[in-house]
């Protein structure tokens, strides 16, 4: 992402958010700081590249009842990880999971 396209960081976000619900234990995306400020962003995953040219994702969940919630985040972060490199192929720095609540 070496022109810090606006478009490539929305679909570093969108592949996150998506790859993320894919996993058994993920009820749904949360609504992440720069949505609640007003900043526009897909849902419940924010991209955004670093001075040196990585991509940062954060991803944030709310976990299904009875879900072991270390695990969870383990299976999110790898899952997310590996499909952005597949689909951008760009330097990927952190992918943080955040959970946000639990379904009850």
């Amino acid at each position: 992402m070496r022109g810090n396209s606006q478009s490539e960081t929305n679909v570093c976000a969108r592949v996150a958010g998506e790859q993320a619900l894919q996993q058994e234990g993920v009820y749904r995306l949360r609504s992440t700081l720069c949505e609640r400020i007003g900043v526009r962003r897909p849902s419940g995953a924010v991209a955004c590249v670093d001075r040196h040219g990585w991509v940062n994702i954060e991803v944030a969940i709310v976990a299904g009842r009875y879900t072991n919630l270390r695990q969870l985040g383990i299976e999110v972060q790898d899952s997310v990880r590996n499909a952005v490199r597949n689909v951008t192929r760009q330097p990927l720095g952190r992918v943080s999971v955040r959970i946000t609540g639990i379904r009850m």
